[in-house]
């Protein structure tokens, strides 16, 4: 057996499991920058008044950057900008449109289900939105009532796989 073969396949955008009292979704990942270095001056040349998201924070509807560390953010828009990557005076751009699978759930078992794979607060009183899910790295914040998960790709059939288990099974 090749342990570094994964059985189970990553989810798809658009693929949607449903369980009791909880659905997981893979969404469109949309557009995402990676922004290293001075955070308020890329966001203002790219998205004025962009707000940046600390763990479990609301998203609110548009572009948004979701703080990584103290000079790094994931900036996310509803599609990729047209920007260059590369240095552009005191912050650097790297295309993050495929680095990450984003998977939510919905539903009365998002808090419980929430609570087994981290002990972070998702209120969004930590500045950074990155967090350890499941034993996964990942980006946390909320849109509406649902709780939205980012894991780098490779990650997104282990998160899957993870969800499946505990919302598949209560006691599981």
């Amino acid at each position: 057996m090749d342990e570094r073969r994964w059985t189970n396949p990553s989810p798809e955008p658009g693929q949607v499991v449903e369980y009791p009292g909880l659905s997981v979704a893979c969404a469109a990942p949309g557009g995402a920058l990676m922004i290293s270095g001075d955070l308020d001056a890329a966001l203002s040349a790219l998205v004025q008044g962009a707000p940046v998201l600390g763990c479990g924070a609301p998203a609110p509807e548009g572009p948004h950057a979701i703080r990584i560390a103290r000079d790094r953010a994931l900036l996310v828009t509803d599609a990729p900008l047209d920007v260059a990557p590369g240095w552009h005076g005191s912050y650097a751009i790297s295309l993050a449109d495929d680095l990450y699978t984003l998977i939510s759930l919905e539903g009365p078992r998002v808090e419980e289900i929430a609570a087994a794979c981290t002990a972070t607060p998702l209120d969004g009183s930590s500045p950074s939105a990155t967090t350890l899910f499941g034993g996964l790295g990942a980006h946390v914040t909320r849109s509406g009532n649902r709780l939205m998960i980012r894991v780098q790709s490779p990650d997104g059939a282990a998160l899957w796989s993870l969800l499946a288990r505990l919302a598949g099974g209560r006691g599981s």
